[in-house]
């Protein structure tokens, strides 16, 4: 970010990233393919990286431009939802404000995601009401000579329940954890902790392992029976467990000769009422965004490293300081749930030739100094302009008029900032 508001970028990201609003080369003025490279062990800087062999394929880009403002910057990165309605994107926003001695900037960029509350909401209820059809479809047709109209009903309701429930704390965990800058091993635990006490009120341990057979069986067994009444049978509770994934079994072969009945009703009914196993899987997957978000916890999570250099001294962030100037940020796709990852920076440049001008020194230089004088330049119009004018006029005679007037007429407020103005720039009483 330069002193005038315009930016410098280079970036190094996956070819697929790369925006189709961001034409390349376009308005970047060095734009190249290269192969990943470990940016760990690399010595030089993104600009040093080596064009790529043509075989097996370039996969990254590199790209710099110099861009006037920060509305110039292309959208250059951009990750799509399955059914491509919506998207991930850099989103930017750039303040600059001319306080005469000392110039403030602000930068913040987030990472969006494309879950809203609402859109949870609803994404989990059309989740439920899908997989519950399915279910009741195979259930039916896999298993003729059983009954499971109880079980339906239980997953229509305390079941659909249990999922709500489920689905706000974990979203209520990822805030929390935001907003207590929990680390991302932190996150994890905290969301362990909060699924334990979920569980428990269910009269759960954990929704996981022995546990978590042993109380689908007792369901099972209470609510599923055979046309005549009696008790399910052994094989019926069991091809269930298999069915969602319950149990496994490492050496039985994946293949359909071997599927149970139970399976083979369900890609019948996927086949027939669904459009396919690979429509059905992609409307799973956009339901799931909508949920999760697109860098949820199912995948390997990307990774984001990110520098920004600023005009001036830094002085306030939410990332890492390498010097007075320059901050990172280095983050995980997981820490984008569920309302983006947003990175902060606000710089001051002192304008210390002016300074020595009509100051005869440079009495607004340590971070104190600043804050506080930007704290009077900020809310009051009048004054900014009276300093225009004293360097307009290559002098502080407009200021202390200025200053006499409000004397006279004894305004408190400007009186007091004026005053505070007056020893910040250490002039004569």
């Amino acid at each position: 970010m330069h002193s005038d508001g315009s930016v410098t970028r280079t970036i190094y990201q996956p070819s697929s990233s790369i925006s189709s609003h961001s034409e390349m080369p376009g308005p970047w003025q060095k734009v190249r393919l290269v192969d990943e490279f470990d940016a760990d062990t690399w010595p030089g800087s993104i600009d040093d990286v080596p064009a790529a062999d043509e075989e097996p394929g370039p996969s990254y880009i590199v790209a710099k431009g110099k861009f006037s403002t920060v509305d110039k910057l292309p959208s250059h990165y951009v990750r799509k939802s399955e059914d491509e309605k919506h998207e991930s994107t850099l989103v930017r926003k750039s303040e600059r404000h001319d306080y005469v001695f000392v110039v403030e900037h602000s930068w913040s960029e987030t990472l969006t995601d494309v879950v809203t509350l609402e859109g949870i909401r609803k994404a989990r209820g059309e989740l439920a009401t899908l997989l519950i059809s399915v279910a009741e479809d195979s259930l039916r047709e896999g298993l003729p000579d059983h009954d499971a109209s109880k079980l339906i009903a239980w997953l229509k309701s305390e079941g659909t329940e249990w999922f709500a429930e489920a689905v706000d704390l974990y979203v209520e965990s990822a805030v929390r954890a935001k907003l207590h800058k929990l680390s991302t091993d932190e996150v994890g635990e905290q969301i362990e902790k909060d699924f334990t006490k979920f569980f428990a009120k269910h009269g759960l341990k954990k929704l996981e392992g022995e546990v978590a057979v042993a109380f689908a069986e007792a369901k099972l067994k209470t609510l599923l029976r055979k046309k005549d009444g009696s008790p399910p049978s052994d094989f019926a509770v069991q091809s269930i467990l298999y069915w969602i994934n319950l149990k496994q079994d490492e050496n039985r072969p994946d293949d359909d000769e071997t599927k149970t009945p139970l399976e083979q009703a369900t890609d019948s009914i996927i086949q027939r009422k669904h459009g396919g196993q690979e429509v059905f899987d992609k409307r799973l997957t956009s339901l799931r965004e909508r949920i999760l978000g697109l860098y949820g916890p199912y995948s390997q999570p990307d990774q984001f490293d990110y520098r920004m250099t600023m005009s001036g001294r830094i002085v306030e962030t939410n990332g890492t300081l390498d010097d007075n100037a320059t901050v990172t940020w280095s983050f995980n796709g997981g820490e984008v749930f569920p309302f983006g990852y947003t990175m902060r920076c606000r710089s001051l440049e002192i304008k210390d030739a002016l300074q020595k001008k009509l100051l005869g020194g440079t009495p607004l230089a340590g971070r104190k100094s600043l804050q506080a004088y930007i704290a009077i330049m900020a809310d009051d119009d009048d004054l900014r302009g009276v300093l225009r004018d004293c360097v307009k006029k290559g002098n502080l005679n407009p200021l202390r008029e200025y200053r006499s007037v409000h004397d006279i007429e004894e305004d408190d407020d400007s009186l007091k900032r004026l005053t505070k103005l007056w020893a910040l720039l250490k002039l004569p009483t």
